[in-house]
């Protein structure tokens, strides 16, 4: 929820901080630097999000698919 802390610090003004209790924030998966990320292809940018959001990977399917939709956007800026 967008400025969840906030929102409940509207009924609660002397909360102190809001922790997000699932399996992410369990595992402690860290985001990578930027160095890392000018190294990586849209695709694998796109998968290592998928990956973070749902806990597991893209399967082949869905990597053909979204390979093929990442193709048609750089092909459509090619031609702009």
């Amino acid at each position: 929820m967008p400025d969840a802390l906030a929102r409940l610090r509207v009924i609660y003004p002397n909360l102190m901080r809001l922790d997000y209790d699932n399996r992410r924030t369990r595992e402690q998966q860290t985001v990578e630097g930027p160095a890392r990320a000018e190294q990586q292809t849209p695709l694998e940018h796109f998968a290592a999000f998928y990956q973070l959001q749902n806990n597991q990977p893209l399967s082949e399917e869905q990597a053909a698919f979204c390979q093929q939709l990442i193709e048609s956007i750089w092909k459509g800026e090619d031609d702009a």
